[in-house]
């Protein structure tokens, strides 16, 4: 199925394994975001044989150009690599947007959570309403727990309007055309005692278009007064 012709696109999924769903508990603390537990790491994904297969990729940092994130961007991210098995996941996500299978791509993934209690809000995007600097993305939803918030809205690149929203739930994934759209995730709560929410973000570009390596963190780090350039 491939996006609709606004660029998007909500699937289901089969519900996450109990592997899956215990690789969250011990995630390491998210030194650059408060309430966040994180790892991140990098695939090759090509087509072979009937099927979508990955390559993890040498750890690197994450980094983002300062115009598509205004909190951290430019800033290399030094995070700890993923430990659980996410085939299922990109397989899934490459089959829904229609990736050419002639082709080999570039996923970044993210794995989140977001630490929530019932005394103050838990920041789930603090950018803001934004581009990630990717062809595609994705918002893979594994669990929401005693969780009350996280609205997922999407709003026009000409004039910022909102032209779609929803909070999705559990086994929900949301896939979107990053270039034709900003996206943005509202803050989340705990509902009378603390939750938490538990997601999958991908970032997705062709291999020839790939945003990985020493000279893509070169051209992306924050050029600082006295810098050289």
């Amino acid at each position: 199925m491939p996006l609709n012709n606004r660029g998007f696109d909500i699937i289901r999924l089969a519900d996450a394994s109990a592997e899956v769903c215990d690789s969250f508990v011990d995630l390491p603390a998210d030194p650059y975001c408060p309430d966040r537990c994180r790892r991140f790491s990098q695939y090759r994904v090509s087509h072979r044989a009937g099927r979508w297969g990955m390559e993890v990729l040498p750890h690197r940092p994450l980094i983002q150009p300062e115009r598509f994130n205004s909190y951290v961007g430019g800033v290399l991210r030094y995070l700890e690599p993923m430990k659980v098995d996410v085939s299922y996941y990109v397989a899934t996500v490459a089959e829904q947007v229609l990736l050419d299978p002639e082709m080999d791509w570039h996923f970044d993934v993210h794995q989140w959570r977001t630490a929530c209690h019932a005394e103050a809000d838990s920041m789930s995007v603090p950018e803001g309403p934004h581009q990630d600097g990717h062809e595609f993305g994705a918002i893979v939803i594994v669990s929401r727990q005693n969780v009350v918030g996280g609205l997922t809205t999407l709003y026009s690149l000409t004039d910022r309007s909102p032209f779609f929203e929803t909070t999705l739930g559990p086994s929900e994934a949301l896939i979107f055309d990053d270039r034709r759209m900003l996206h943005f995730t509202s803050n989340v709560r705990a509902s009378g005692r603390d939750g938490y929410r538990d997601i999958f973000v991908f970032n997705i570009n062709s291999w020839y278009n790939r945003k990985y390596g020493f000279d893509f963190e070169r051209n992306s780090v924050r050029q600082l007064p006295g810098m050289p350039p």
